[in-house]
């Protein structure tokens, strides 16, 4: 009766805990959320979102994204398409990541890890800064957790449905991100060494007088629910890829990297924990100003693990708890979630970036969370307690400030919309930023010249004259409706030409364009006159109007 009333109480008290934990996740995501304004991605999403529903499949496509997202959220904008609700989706997927990162924690270690792992999720500074934004991230990275869950109860527990529950769950994180495949990768060799951990107790069970046939026959049976779940996930890989006619980026472009990529690979390995800990947060406040680098970053993650690597060495309890089977095994899946992407964006000549294994976060949570319950309960509160309140700061001072790295496009507009004239056109360097942001951010159009500048050189990519940008599927640089590079005279005539229907030009480009395209500077000089300026970091916005005659 007593071990009744205890595990009656630990379960009030767990759903309490997780109560709580999943509304400091909702308030940290959704407070200052309207701080920025939609930034250039966010943006896109909510423009093509006015295609039709063939033709956003296709930009979608072309843009380099599996289709899912896109589809769910179509139904989310049909309600409304204003900043805090096209985000609230996104932040919905955030609180939804953090309640099954405390269940994969349960059901592969405890629910005090599942708890410690679900706080650590909440606070964490990258998934805040992931659940705070209009893309598909947070959307990507919440299956990918739940499907981590599913994994560990199929793998633990058998059986056709917990099978095809994960099936469904990995398929949706294939149609969601191109990297999928690296998911299901992990997956096979999660499921080999928990299953090989099974065995041995299946063996050992067959010691005490089991016929050993048995235990063979149910070993062979039960390998059936998972090879029909790979078959299907292979399906559901090969169809994706087929489908974009593209795997990561450009096939055509696979070869081996050369020394300075892949010492650059290596490097974005060695940080990866710190940045799936910390986020965006520079490590240089922790070295009085110093530059940030790898190696800035590598001495605070150094100082960590040193701190692990003592208690593991002198406490044979922490051993025990942390170098078991399940542990092993989740390790051995990050580190694959890790360094899958970013070895496929490499063969392909790709940048790397650390949005390519961000989906590895909440199984880091799940690990730093069975390493606190591993310890005895008081140090366990102790240290589990210091790492949330650097969480916590970290977490505070990313959703209290923009970095974004975009420009401040509501207020922008806004200074356009109250100042605006008849014969007003805005021109945009380039000219689909202007463009997305206007399409959004200003109650009536104006019209829209500019173009697109080359990577190196002055030469600037044109639309066809009185053309809009079209999107990813009509050619980013080179192709439908975008005409070749223009330089020298022929670019002086296009400006002109742009301009000529205009008497003010409200200018929107970086601070240093008029310096790096001569052209552009020399056509304003001569027919036109500067009014005013405003900075809105990195892009500024400077109103001309045309020179008396």
């Amino acid at each position: 009766m007593n071990h009744q009333a205890t595990s009656v109480n630990e379960a009030r008290r767990t759903r309490y805990l997780i109560g709580a934990i999943l509304l400091l996740a909702t308030i940290l995501r959704f407070a200052f959320i309207r701080h920025e304004s939609l930034w250039f991605d966010e943006l896109y999403n909510v423009w093509a979102d006015n295609m039709s529903f063939t033709g956003m499949l296709k930009e979608q496509l072309a843009a380099g994204h599996p289709p899912l997202y896109y589809i769910v959220v179509r139904a989310w904008y049909s309600i409304s398409t204003g900043e805090t609700w096209v985000r609230s989706f996104s932040i919905l997927a955030g609180v939804a990541t953090v309640f099954f990162t405390y269940l994969a924690g349960r059901e592969l270690f405890s629910r005090r890890a599942g708890l410690w792992a679900a706080a650590l999720t909440a606070l964490s500074p990258l998934l805040v800064m992931y659940s705070r934004a209009n893309n598909f991230y947070s959307f990507m990275i919440a299956l990918t957790v739940l499907s981590l869950w599913l994994l560990v109860r199929a793998s633990i527990r058998g059986g056709w449905g917990n099978w095809l529950a994960y099936t469904a769950a990995a398929a949706a994180v294939a149609m969601s991100y191109f990297f999928g495949a690296v998911l299901v990768g992990a997956g096979w060799v999660f499921f080999w060494i928990v299953r090989s951990g099974q065995d041995k107790e299946s063996e050992g069970a067959g010691a005490n007088g089991k016929p050993a046939g048995s235990r063979d026959s149910a070993t062979a049976a039960g390998l059936w629910p998972w090879i029909t779940s790979q078959a299907i996930l292979i399906v559901v890989i090969a169809g994706s890829y087929l489908l974009s006619k593209k795997a990561v980026s450009e096939p055509s472009r696979l070869a081996l990297p050369d020394a300075t990529h892949f010492w650059g690979w290596l490097c974005m390995l060695a940080v990866s924990p710190f940045i799936l800990i910390a986020g965006r947060i520079d490590p240089s406040i922790f070295f009085s100003g110093a530059e940030s680098t790898p190696v800035s970053h590598l001495v605070v993650l150094g100082a960590g693990l040193a701190a692990i690597m003592v208690g593991i060495v002198f406490s044979s309890t922490l051993r025990r708890s942390l170098l078991t089977r399940a542990t092993i095994a989740l390790l051995i899946y990050i580190i694959l979630l890790i360094s899958g992407p970013l070895l496929l964006q490499l063969v392909n000549g790709g940048v790397l970036s650390s949005r390519f294994y961000v989906w590895t976060a909440p199984a880091f949570m799940l690990l730093i969370g069975a390493s606190i319950a591993a310890v005895p309960r008081r140090f366990g509160v102790v240290i589990g307690g210091l790492v949330l309140a650097v969480l916590l700061v970290f977490t505070v001072i990313e959703v209290s400030t923009n970095e974004n790295g975009d420009a401040d496009w509501r207020a922008l507009m806004a200074t356009i919309e109250s100042n605006r004239q008849e014969g007003d056109m805005l021109v945009s360097y380039p000219i689909h930023s202007g463009q997305l942001a206007a399409s959004y951010y200003l109650p009536k159009q104006l019209p829209i010249a500019g173009g697109m500048p080359a990577q190196s050189g002055d030469a600037i990519y044109f639309l066809k004259p009185g053309e809009l940008w079209g999107g990813y599927y009509s050619g980013y640089l080179v192709g439908s409706g975008v005409e070749p590079a223009l330089s020298g005279t022929d670019q002086r005539g296009r400006l002109v030409a742009d301009f000529s229907g205009a008497t003010r030009l409200w200018l929107v480009s970086e601070t240093d364009l008029l310096s790096k395209f001569p052209e552009i500077r020399n056509v304003l000089s001569q027919d036109w006159v500067e009014v005013q300026r405003w900075d809105y970091e990195p892009q500024r916005l400077t109103l001309y109007e045309r020179r008396p005659e």
